[in-house]
């Protein structure tokens, strides 16, 4: 399978590079190229073109065109991620890379880990409103090396922004849908010489598309710059959500219908820059804090309860030193991990990280190599060390190929480890899951075209998973599998139609499309798995965005085609339709316009045809 896939990656790299000589004099403007965007890695940050990785990107100005009202929705659009919501609205969601489970994937705010020892299914419960987007890079593949551990997949990395106005500037939204779902919001900032700094609130509601299933969300997000003179800005944020909503079906088994959550999260971080000749020097701490309060049945909490605080404390220290030799990068980063829970008792453990990179160029700076090693020591499970290498060589102005190979780890939550209830029982010997994963690519960027393809191998050891097997069908239970290899391809493409055809209107067409093959090597006796065998199997996205009449009106189709090894294949349609006038944009969505049956869990049904209307201020 492996060599089959290599083999079709070869073919279309062969295609793209002769595509690529034959129109480099003719279609590339470099001031329009993506590449210009810097990835805002932890280490050592570069350009979109000196990134050996596949790594998606989407702006603001694609943002706000999509048919998404929240982050998951969003990331639904996007190549390889897999959402995977109990609701709508991104109220709960878990989201995987390449097939993987959602614990295996960090996902980080302006680099902030967002990971939550007690379980990964709070790592979406994020305290960051879409508005306070300004772009969302998403790094497939280990990314230890580059943000540290448990991004064993890859790693979600969402870009806030402080508003730009003048000395004060104020926005506001709203928007209606089916069965009395509404959202609110309001942004703002102040600007002056020694700070600038925004805040948005937002409020999110429903009645419920089906029995216990409404909801109230409400979100905070600050954040500032304050500008010492003497110092490079030291920038601030803080943001706290609260979520409240009837759980029918969500977790354990669809008959449950009476199950009730609600949910707090919130974190605060500063970071600065120091500059000294060569030398720079990036240090940041951060509090990331969850409540999570579960009752089994709504109307009688007492009958079973869960109560679960976790605190995350983490200090870093990124470090860099430019010289002819290339760019080092080092540091290290201290994280301290508490957990008091009624089910999983009181739990702590310090984990010390240490990182060393270094990138060098050679042949006028057209091949380039990025290698380093990070390593870490958890309190109570033993130390392990994760290398990894990129290479790219640029052919062209816009074509370049790519190369790489990474290590990564993801060591068990204390819900894996210790959880009991009547249909889950936790396994307190498991061991650390870990990742080898390796990867060959080609890119290609102009004005008018983009496109990244790559084939991808992650050999998976020691896998997590909970499962049921032929003698025991009432309990999930947990274990490390031996290994699940994971083979695919993952092809990312954009094509601006209106300047390929000459007119002056905004014509864009975006496909995106991964196939991926699982192979378990560990032959053990599993009737159904929950999470890692459930993987994404094939993945089309088809998006097409095009002016009406006049640049303020915009059309957005998109076509989701998904299959998973567990669950039945579907496709979905979505539209959007833009107007953006001088001081206030409006839009009319419709999601799942053929009004689909399908479902993103094995667990809950997702609604059928849905409007929505909204308006913004500006």
């Amino acid at each position: 399978m492996v060599k089959k896939i290599i083999s079709c990656l070869i073919a279309i790299a062969y295609i793209t590079t002769n595509y690529a000589q034959e129109n480099s004099t003719s279609m590339v403007d470099t001031s329009f190229l993506i590449d210009d965007v810097v990835i805002a890695q932890n280490r050592l940050s570069a350009p979109l073109s000196e990134n050996a990785r596949n790594i998606q990107v989407i702006e603001r100005e694609e943002i706000k065109d999509l048919p998404a009202t929240n982050i998951p929705e969003l990331l639904q659009y996007m190549g390889a991620v897999d959402i995977r919501r109990r609701g709508i609205n991104g109220v709960q969601s878990d989201v995987g890379l390449r097939g993987s489970t959602f614990n295996q994937v960090l996902v980080l705010v302006n680099g902030v880990r967002m990971s939550d020892p007690q379980t990964g299914h709070h790592m979406m419960n994020l305290p960051v409103a879409l508005e306070d987007v300004e772009r969302i890079e998403v790094i497939k593949g280990p990314a230890a090396r580059i943000y540290g551990m448990n991004a064993m997949a890859g790693a979600i990395n969402i870009i806030t922004k402080v508003q730009e106005g003048e000395d004060f500037n104020l926005t506001a939204g709203a928007g209606i849908s089916a069965f009395e779902t509404y959202g609110l919001n309001v942004t703002a900032s102040l600007k002056s010489k020694v700070l600038d700094q925004s805040l948005s609130l937002s409020r999110q509601g429903s009645e419920g598309y089906r029995y216990n299933t409404d909801y109230n969300i409400n979100t905070a997000f600050y954040q500032a710059n304050i500008n010492t003179g003497a110092l490079m800005p030291i920038s601030v944020q803080a943001g706290f959500t609260e979520r409240e909503f009837g759980a029918n079906g969500f977790y354990a088994n669809e008959a449950f219908v009476d199950q009730y959550e609600e949910v707090r999260t919130g974190f605060v971080s500063a970071t600065t820059t120091f500059i000294s000749g060569d030398f720079v020097i990036k240090p940041r701490a951060s509090w990331r804090t969850n409540k999570d309060e579960y009752v089994f049945l709504r109307q009688n909490p007492s009958f079973f309860k869960n109560e679960h605080r976790s605190n995350s404390y983490i200090g870093e220290l990124h470090a860099s030193y430019n010289s002819k030799a290339g760019v080092t990068g080092f540091g290290v980063d201290y994280a301290k991990e508490t957990l008091e829970s009624n089910n999983l008792g009181k739990r702590a453990r310090n984990v010390i990280g240490l990182f060393l990179e270094h990138r060098i160029k050679f042949l006028d700076n057209k091949l380039g190599i990025t290698t380093g090693v990070y390593g870490n020591k958890v309190s109570d499970f033993d130390f392990k060390a994760y290398p990894g290498i990129d290479a790219y060589y640029k052919i062209n102005q816009s074509f370049n190929l790519f190369v790489s190979a990474n290590w990564s780890d993801r060591i068990p939550t204390y819900t894996n480890l210790y959880y009991n209830s009547r249909t889950e029982q936790g396994n307190e010997n498991l061991v650390a899951e870990s990742a080898a994963a390796y990867e060959i690519g080609a890119k290609y960027n102009s004005s008018i075209l983009n496109i990244t393809v790559s084939a991808f191998l992650r050999k998976n050891s020691n896998l997590i998973d909970w499962y049921k097997d032929s003698t025991n069908q009432e309990k999930w239970l947990i274990r490390n599998f031996n290994e699940v290899n994971m083979a695919g391809i993952d092809l990312n493409s954009t094509i601006d139609i209106g300047q390929t055809i000459g007119v002056d209107h905004n014509i864009k067409a975006n496909i995106n499309y991964t196939y991926i093959n699982a192979e378990v090597i560990d032959n053990v006796d599993i009737a159904v798995s929950r999470y890692a065998l459930d993987n994404l199997s094939q993945q089309l996205l088809v998006g097409l965005q095009f002016d009406i009449l006049t640049n303020k009106v915009n059309l957005n189709t998109n076509l989701r085609y998904l299959e998973r090894e567990s669950l039945e294949n579907y496709s979905l349609i979505d539209l959007k339709l833009n107007y953006t006038g001088s001081n206030f944009a409006a839009f009319i969505s419709a999601n799942n316009v053929t009004d689909k049956e399908y479902r993103e869990t094995n667990l809950v049904p997702m609604p059928g045809r849905w409007f929505g209307v909204g308006v913004r201020f500006f």
